[in-house]
């Protein structure tokens, strides 16, 4: 899956100022909103999912979590092609 990400077209693109992109849209509203575009820490999406699933635990420290997953997902020992 990581790998599927790192080569799909949408994470390659460039954030980058573009000229030729601000004429046309100079606020960028059709590509991204109102919005600045960032990327998010994968700690930050694994915490919102969490979060949402109910399985964050808001205490610092303590034993990790291994929540669970369903088949084909990645889950220890499991090999992801």
């Amino acid at each position: 899956m990581h790998r599927q990400i790192m080569l799909s077209n949408l994470y390659q693109e460039s954030s980058a100022y573009q000229a030729q992109a601000a004429a046309v849209d100079p606020r960028q509203q059709a590509a991204c909103g109102a919005t600045e575009r960032h990327r998010f820490e994968g700690e930050s999406i694994r915490d919102s999912m969490l979060y949402v699933s109910g399985l964050l635990n808001p205490n610092m420290g303590g034993p990790g979590i291994n929540p669970p997953l369903p088949p084909g997902a990645g889950g220890a020992g499991e090999q992801v092609a």
